[in-house]
C-alpha cells in the first residue's frame, strides 16, 4: 500500500515535529488501514473486475469514485454517466461483468478523510506516549507512598480507548459504502 499522505503534509496539519519519518509513515499507512475498514472500502486508485447485478435498470458498483470505466457492449445496455453509474435495460436475474478504475489519489482525497488519516496517525503516537508514561492512563491523581491510583468516575462509560475518535468517524460517514 501505498499512502496517500506524505510525512510533510502530516507534519503541516498535525504540528508534530518530533516523531521520526519512518514511525510517522508506518503510522500512516496504519491509520489509512484503519479508515479503509471503517468505511468498507480501499481509498488508492485500483482496477476492479465485478460481475454485478442490474437492479431498477442501474449497476452499483462496489468502489468509488469511478475514474475511468470499460462496460460491455450488449443489447440494450447505455452508459449514463461515466463518472457515477451505468443504467441498464430492466430484465430478471441480469448479471453484468464490469471493468473499472476507482479510487482516490493523493489530490483528489477528499479533505475529511485525509484529516481523519491524519488525526488518527497522531493519536496513535499520543496513545503510545500515555502508554509508555509513569501515570496510568484516566488516572486523575497518583500518589507514590503506599501507591493510591484515582480515577475520576466518568458516568459508567466504557475504558477501552479507540485510536479513531467518534469526531473523526462522523466526519467521513458520508463516505462510508453503502449497498444498495
Amino acid at each position: 500500500m501505498t499512502a496517500l499522505i506524505s510525512v510533510e503534509t502530516y507534519r503541516r496539519i498535525s504540528g508534530d515535529t518530533t516523531s521520526v519519518d519512518e514511525d510517522v509513515e508506518l503510522a500512516l499507512a496504519d491509520s489509512q488501514a484503519l479508515i479503509e475498514q471503517e468505511l468498507c472500502r480501499p481509498l488508492e486508485v485500483a482496477e476492479y473486475v465485478e460481475t454485478l447485478p442490474v437492479i431498477r435498470g442501474y449497476i452499483y458498483p462496489s468502489y468509488t469514485p469511478i475514474i475511468e470505466a470499460e462496460y460491455p457492449i450488449l443489447s440494450g445496455v447505455r452508459l449514463s454517466d461515466p463518472g457515477v453509474e451505468w443504467a441498464f435495460v430492466d430484465g430478471p436475474n441480469v448479471l453484468v461483468p464490469v471493468t473499472y478504475t476507482a479510487g482516490w489519489t493523493t489530490q483528489t482525497l477528499p479533505i475529511a478523510i485525509r484529516n481523519a488519516i491524519i488525526l488518527t496517525a497522531h493519536r496513535s503516537f499520543q496513545l503510545a506516549s500515555i502508554a509508555t508514561s509513569s501515570t496510568p492512563f484516566g488516572a486523575s491523581s497518583v500518589r507514590v507512598g503506599d501507591v493510591t491510583v484515582s480515577y475520576k468516575d466518568d458516568g459508567g462509560s466504557s475504558s477501552s480507548v479507540s485510536v479513531i475518535t467518534r469526531a473523526c468517524l462522523d466526519s467521513i460517514s458520508r463516505y462510508r459504502r453503502r449497498t444498495p
